[in-house]
């Protein structure tokens, strides 16, 4: 029990260091990954700002979770909402609090601050994959739908991040919005998956997260 409470603790300290580097990703203002891009679009619909928009994308999928496994949802995977609001409120908070009082007008300063952003964010995700806590609702509604559909994950993330990617360049072309896919979106998928990989593979050989990774 007592490992349980400190896996969950450190989840929650993950997604929170989550929620800062995709804010410093946004904040560089030179290209976001295709989940960031969607919430982004969301937020210029609505008028709310990404971190509350994200929050709700992340509850949506958690919803419709729910509606398609019904009593196959397991208790556990309730967790996702909790971390969806540690995520939402990270983004909102760091953005608004922090980042909004920094004026980053020259392009290798914005550079930098992208850079950082994705690896504080890749390995956060990266520790999130190696205490196996919680799921990113997006990530587990996509293996819900796989499994239902008998799709290959692989490729049909692939069209997830299309399908999201197109709407975040609809919406921006429609509303005259700049456009969240740039040269960031590229480096941030050239180095993201690399370091979460490598985070959650020094991680699950330590002794610690051994003893409280959980099966």
């Amino acid at each position: 029990m007592r490992e349980n409470i400190v896996n969950f603790l450190l989840t929650i300290l993950s997604v929170v260091f989550l929620g800062i580097g995709v804010s410093f990703s946004v904040k560089a203002d030179i290209g976001l990954g295709s989940i960031d891009a969607f919430n982004l679009s969301w937020s210029y619909l609505t008028g709310y700002d990404i971190g509350t928009m994200t929050t709700v994308t992340n509850m949506m999928c958690v919803f419709l979770q729910i509606l398609i496994l019904r009593k196959n949802f397991r208790v556990r995977q309730f967790l996702q909402i909790p971390v969806s609001f540690v995520l939402g409120t990270s983004i909102s908070m760091i953005l608004t609090y922090v980042l909004s009082h920094i004026t980053i007008t020259h392009y290798p300063f914005q550079l930098i601050l992208a850079v950082i952003g994705y690896i504080i964010a890749a390995i956060s995700v990266g520790c999130m994959i190696a205490l196996n806590c919680v799921s990113s609702p997006i990530e587990a509604l996509g293996l819900v739908l796989c499994e239902k559909g008998n799709f290959n994950f692989r490729r049909f993330r692939q069209w997830y991040d299309v399908c999201l990617v197109g709407f975040a360049v609809i919406v921006c072309f429609i509303l005259q919005e700049a456009l969240p896919i740039r040269e960031g979106t590229i480096i941030s998928i050239l180095m993201y998956a690399k370091i979460a990989s490598w985070v959650r593979d020094k991680l699950e050989q330590t002794h610690f997260i051994k003893r409280i990774r959980i099966q």
